[in-house]
């Protein structure tokens, strides 16, 4: 009996790199630089601040943000590309319909790690 290869699934991944939080209190911190950023529409600190309440280990789905925003889709599209130009979130295409993503609590002033450009969709 012949076997079939097995593929593995692929799937996004998601880094999100915090500020420090407290381990003890189940709540969110949002940083005030985020909060006061003047380049963000508050559609776009909404989408972040819906992106950092979630834990470590989530998984970013960007239709399923779309939806759960409740934002139209022009409202979500530039708020999301405003978030990847100032690298708050950064995007890359692992294959067809899989992405990572690096979620900084801070825009960022670095260059992204090799194949993770803010650009790249």
């Amino acid at each position: 009996m012949k076997h079939n290869k097995i593929t593995p699934v692929k799937m996004n991944t998601t880094i999100i790199h915090r500020m420090k939080h407290d381990k003890l209190n189940y709540y969110t911190k949002i940083s005030r630089k985020l909060l006061q950023d003047k380049r963000l529409s508050v559609i776009a600190i909404g989408l972040m601040c819906m992106i950092l309440s979630n834990n470590d280990k989530y998984i970013i789905n960007v239709a399923n943000l779309k939806i759960s925003s409740k934002l139209t889709r022009k409202q979500f599209y530039d708020a999301w590309n405003k978030l990847q130009e100032l690298q708050y979130v950064i995007q890359s295409r692992t294959g067809k319909n899989t992405y990572n993503f690096i979620i900084n609590e801070k825009a960022c002033s670095w260059d992204a790690p090799d194949g993770m450009s803010p650009s790249a969709q």
